[in-house]
């Protein structure tokens, strides 16, 4: 190839003009023919009348019209030919390395199921000692409220007591009886104000205690995301929790849908739950969400990535 630097100059490598497909010249060499009887197929189109009036015009179109369709068909059958050697090493090319992967990939997920089932029980084992720690706050606060009410009630018999003396400092006959009065009056509210505070601290305490136990609830029954990390040299293992469901019974969940059932397809039900379950959850409602037939669950997967190379 030359260009108008001078004769015989060859074009860059570069050049907006990359190199002919060498298997595309043998494919217009082996079909030389075909190619021919496609150019002048377009040839002949032009001679076809613009709009079919007459026996006559129909005749000419129908005559090109079937010898377009034997073209294509041709042209077809010749396709399926020279793509075939392609298409059976292809199919060689598949087959070698489905052999290796494929006893591999049956491995993996094998062990993939024993992690997800491990990662499982220790997701179970963490979520009941949340609830165990959500029921001994809980247990924690009723104490605390109780001691709040008991100082509040003391706090009242005291003052009440206070009261009774600062009456009998006005009514009383003497000094020294007034005196006495008063030294009981001033003991309790003081410690009718002791008791007050006691019962304010213990309403803290109480409202401390039930917002751990709500924490330790939420995390133990409605948290989703990763849970855990297990590192080795090869890689790690991730470990995400997310909201599951399974239909335990389809006759419930059809029977729900009233006379619209029989009309539903079973895809667009089940896909109607996938998408009610995923506005619950993220609406922080998945707990509270019941549909007949289908059970939800907190279920986990793992997925092992694979360490980079130490370079």
């Amino acid at each position: 190839m030359t260009d108008a630097r001078g004769p015989g100059t060859l074009l860059p490598a570069d050049d907006n003009n990359p190199p002919a497909d060498p298997y595309l010249a043998r494919l217009e060499e082996e079909h030389e023919k075909l190619a021919n009887d496609a150019a002048d197929l377009e040839l002949e189109a032009l001679e076809l009348p613009a709009k079919v009036d007459t026996e006559e015009d129909a005749a000419k179109v129908t005559n090109f019209v079937a010898k377009a369709k034997t073209l294509a068909r041709n042209a077809e059958k010749s396709r399926e030919a020279a793509k075939e050697p392609w298409l059976t090493r292809g199919r060689t090319v598949d087959g070698f390395f489905k052999r290796l992967s494929s006893p591999v990939e049956t491995r993996i997920q094998r062990l993939q199921a024993d992690l997800n089932a491990f990662a499982r029980a220790k997701a179970e084992r963490e979520r009941a000692e949340r609830l165990e720690r959500e029921r001994r706050e809980r247990e924690e606060a009723d104490r605390q409220r109780r001691e709040a009410e008991a100082a509040r009630l003391e706090a009242e018999r005291l003052q009440r007591v206070a009261d009774e003396e600062a009456a009998r400092i006005r009514s009383a006959a003497d000094a020294e009886e007034r005196a006495a009065a008063e030294t009981r009056m001033r003991e309790a509210e003081q410690q009718a104000s002791e008791s007050r505070r006691e019962a304010e601290t213990a309403s803290k305490d109480a409202a401390k205690a039930e917002r751990v136990a709500d924490s330790h609830g939420k995390a133990a029954t409605g948290a989703v995301g990763k849970l855990s990390k297990t590192t080795a040299d090869g890689g790690s293992t991730s470990t995400t929790t997310f909201w599951n469901h399974r239909i335990a019974d389809e006759a419930k969940l059809l029977e729900s849908l009233g006379v619209l059932g029989p009309h539903i397809s079973w895809d667009a039900v089940t896909s109607a739950v996938a998408v009610a379950k995923r506005k619950a959850v993220a609406a922080g409602t998945i707990t509270d969400l019941a549909i007949p037939g289908v059970e939800f669950f907190e279920d986990v997967k793992t997925n092992v990535l694979v360490a980079k190379p130490k370079t």
